[in-house]
């Protein structure tokens, strides 16, 4: 992926899941020694990654809207108002 005029690695994960919030910005949610955020900022032609420094001790995230993501710690899941 190109973001900002240079070339970044997304990184490794898995259970990923990505929400647009708004015209400027992809929230995405991934697995690696617990749940990461990372979020894409669209300006024009630009595209910036950045690692937010979020961190859920879930299994997996899915996001449902802007405040809301439901969880999974293996077999149990919840709603949690991110």
């Amino acid at each position: 992926m190109t973001f900002s005029t240079r070339v970044s690695k997304f990184g490794k994960g898995s259970n990923i899941s990505a929400i647009m919030n708004n015209k400027d910005t992809i929230s995405i949610y991934f697995y690696l020694k617990g749940i990461m955020k990372k979020e894409v900022k669209i300006d024009g032609d630009n595209l910036t990654l950045t690692l937010k420094s979020n961190t859920y001790p879930y299994s997996e995230v899915i996001p449902l809207d802007e405040s809301f993501i439901a969880t999974r710690i293996d077999k149990s899941m919840g709603v949690t108002n991110e």
